[in-house]
């Protein structure tokens, strides 16, 4: 997962760069092929960075909050002292994706094989021919 918001963080920083912001973003305009390669899609007005809080929410939980607050709920998964509970918590306050990428959370080394990995893995899933069940 580290990977994959480090590469959204850039595209987001790559769009400011060139004058733009998406501001609708969200986990289903964020497209990833079997290559690896992401891309975010564009609709609707763009507003600012702060649609990665809900992003990152949806990542890290796979829902975002129905009253819109920004926050994780299962803090024994994402303790308060963790790196990507700060990065959700930069991404309401940051002034820029720039600054963003910055963070110890995306400071990580990115590998495109590892989202590779990924993609297989959920394709085999989605097959149902395996269940991906959670260590504790």
């Amino acid at each position: 997962m580290l990977s994959l918001e480090r590469i959204i963080v850039a595209g987001v920083a790559y769009l400011a760069e060139e004058g733009y912001e998406h501001g609708s973003l969200t986990c289903s305009n964020i497209l990833l092929n079997t290559d690896g390669d992401i891309k975010i899609e564009s609709k609707g007005k763009p507003h600012d960075i702060r649609a990665l809080s809900s992003t990152m929410m949806e990542l890290m939980q796979k829902y975002v909050k129905e009253d819109g607050a920004i926050g994780i709920d299962n803090l024994h998964r994402w303790p308060s002292n963790s790196d990507a509970l700060r990065f959700l918590s930069a991404t309401t306050s940051a002034s820029s994706a720039a600054e963003l990428l910055k963070h110890p959370l995306l400071s990580r080394p990115y590998q495109k094989e590892s989202l590779i990995g990924i993609i297989s893995l959920a394709q085999a899933c989605m097959r149902g021919r395996y269940k991906y069940t959670r260590r504790e």
